[in-house]
């Protein structure tokens, strides 16, 4: 048995429009149809092919948005985020300063052929963005630590 393929993110949200506005007019995600039968508020945005994330809006279920404390907020180190692949990511850091976005982490170097940034969605979410570099190996090309 094996994995195929990450299908989607779920994260619990306080605010859609503003989400929306995040994913959608900072990231430039898609905004895609949810089932028809879902009776508790969100949304779903996709990046390329297949690759999702799915919201639903807080107040409609138990858990609450973000990133649980402490933690929340916290950007050194190693913490809970996921990444967009991005083909260009200085336009993305303009694009986050003209959005009034901060950028939490970098722009660095992360080596293996990428260089990245971070950032945070309205809820917390911590969300990298990189990009490849002709220098070194692709970190695709890394072989299993274990299969």
């Amino acid at each position: 048995m094996k994995v195929k393929n990450l299908d989607h993110a779920g994260l619990i949200v306080a605010d859609l429009d503003k989400t929306r506005a995040f994913y959608v007019d900072f990231l430039g995600l898609s905004e895609i149809s949810r089932p028809e039968n879902f009776l508790f508020g969100g949304a779903w945005f996709r990046a390329g092919v297949g690759n999702d994330i799915h919201v639903i809006l807080a107040a409609d279920t138990t858990a609450d948005a973000g990133i649980p404390e402490p933690g929340r907020g916290k950007t050194e180190g190693l913490s809970t985020h996921f990444a967009f692949e991005v083909e260009d990511l200085d336009g993305y850091i303009q694009h986050a300063n003209e959005l009034g976005i901060e950028i939490v982490g970098g722009p660095l170097n992360r080596g293996l052929g990428a260089n990245q940034m971070y950032t945070q969605d309205p809820d917390g979410y911590i969300v990298e963005l990189f990009e490849r570099t002709e220098e070194q190996t692709s970190d695709r090309l890394r072989p299993a630590i274990r299969d």
